[in-house]
């Protein structure tokens, strides 16, 4: 697998500078200076539910004593805390960072962006990652495939 799909955080990078490498050269997305002012603050929320949603997220998987890399093996399923509602949290906290980011600094391009990585995991890492979850935990995954979503 290559490193970028290895390591997702590097997706949501690399989406990132490419779109504010865009917005350098001309693709820029206009922003008015009032929409600027409250993408500020929706992007400091964004950003600090996403710190949130990390630690907690990853808290539980050190708690649990299991690796939060991708092409580590499990030792335990996380069922509880965020995984009650998403099988993700962990990316879904990037990609709150990702928006919330583009938000704080007014830069719209980057942004939207996001979809860019969020098809790339949606599409080849999660599903990478729930073989691995099938094989290692079997029924127990599957049951809680079931009862949570993949997001939310």
């Amino acid at each position: 697998m290559p490193v970028l799909l290895r390591i997702p955080p590097l997706l949501f990078v690399a989406a990132y500078l490419a779109g504010t490498l865009l917005e350098r050269f001309g693709a820029r997305m206009p922003v008015s200076a009032q929409a600027a002012a409250a993408w500020s603050a929706a992007g400091t929320v964004l950003l600090n539910g996403a710190l949130l949603l990390f630690l907690w997220s990853a808290g539980l998987f050190w708690i649990a004593g299991t690796t939060i890399l991708p092409e580590g093996r499990a030792s335990r399923l996380v069922t509880v805390g965020p995984y009650r509602v998403s099988r993700n949290p962990m990316y879904l906290s990037l990609v709150l960072a990702h928006v919330g980011l583009g938000c704080s600094l007014a830069q719209a391009l980057p942004a939207v962006l996001v979809v860019v990585p969020l098809w790339i995991v949606n599409r080849q890492v999660i599903p990478h990652e729930e073989r691995a979850l099938r094989e290692r935990f079997g029924g127990r995954y599957a049951e809680y495939c079931l009862k949570v979503p993949r997001w939310i």
